[in-house]
C-alpha cells in the first residue's frame, strides 16, 4: 500500500498512483457503512426535539439577556436622572444658603451698627443728664445768690442812693455767672474728648 500512497478516510477510500503526472486521484472511491452514522426515525426525531428545545431555550435566554440589558439601560437612565436632580436640588440650596447667610450677616451688621448707635445715644442722654442737673444746681444757687443779694440791697436800700445796690447785684450775677459757666465748660470738653 506504501507504493501506491493509499491514504484511507471513514468514507471514502482513495488510491494515488506514484507514475501519474496529473494531479486527479484514482477513481476508486468505495463507501463504507458505519454503524454509528445510520439512524433510525425514533432517533432522529428524538434529537430534533431536542435541537427544537434547545432552540427554544437560547431564544428564551436571548429575551431575558433583552430584558435584562433594557432594565440595566432604564436603572442606569433613573440613576443619572436622579443624580443630576440631586446635584441640582443641592446647588439651589447652596445658593439659598449663601443667600440667606449674608442676609444674616447683614442683619448682623445692621444689629452692630444699632447697638453702637444706642450705646453713643445713652451716652449722649447721660451727658445732657447730668449738664441739665449741674445747670439747674447752678441756676439754683444763682437765683439764690441774686435773691440773697436781692434782699440784702433791699435792706440796705432804705437809704437815698438805689444805684449802689443794683452796681452790687450786677457784679453778684456776673461772679456768680462765670463761677457757673467755667464748670460746665470743662465738663462739656471732658464728654467730647475722644476716647484714646
Amino acid at each position: 500500500m506504501e507504493r501506491y500512497g493509499i491514504s484511507e478516510s471513514s468514507e471514502v477510500v482513495v488510491v494515488e498512483d506514484p507514475g501519474r503526472t496529473d494531479s486527479a486521484p484514482a477513481a476508486a472511491i468505495r463507501e463504507e457503512p458505519l454503524p454509528e452514522r445510520i439512524e433510525p426515525a425514533s432517533e432522529r426525531e428524538t434529537l430534533r426535539a431536542e435541537v427544537h428545545r434547545l432552540e427554544t431555550e437560547l431564544e428564551r435566554y436571548r429575551a431575558h439577556a433583552e430584558r435584562t440589558s433594557k432594565l440595566f439601560l432604564s436603572a442606569t437612565n433613573y440613576a443619572e436622572w436622579v443624580r443630576e436632580n440631586a446635584r441640582r436640588d443641592a446647588e439651589l440650596t447652596l445658593r439659598k444658603a449663601k443667600a440667606k447667610a449674608r442676609q444674616l450677616e447683614e442683619r448682623a451688621a445692621q444689629l452692630e451698627r444699632t447697638e453702637r448707635a444706642l450705646v453713643h445715644s445713652q451716652t449722649e442722654l447721660a451727658r445732657l443728664q447730668a449738664v441739665t442737673e449741674e445747670t439747674r444746681a447752678r441756676l439754683s444757687a444763682f437765683l439764690a445768690a441774686g435773691l440773697q443779694a436781692l434782699d440784702s440791697a433791699g435792706a440796705g436800700t432804705h437809704g437815698d442812693d438805689p444805684e449802689p445796690t443794683h452796681a452790687d447785684l450786677q457784679d453778684t450775677l456776673h461772679r456768680q455767672v462765670a463761677s457757673t459757666s467755667e464748670p460746665v465748660q470743662a465738663r462739656r470738653a471732658d464728654v467730647e474728648r475722644p476716647e484714646g
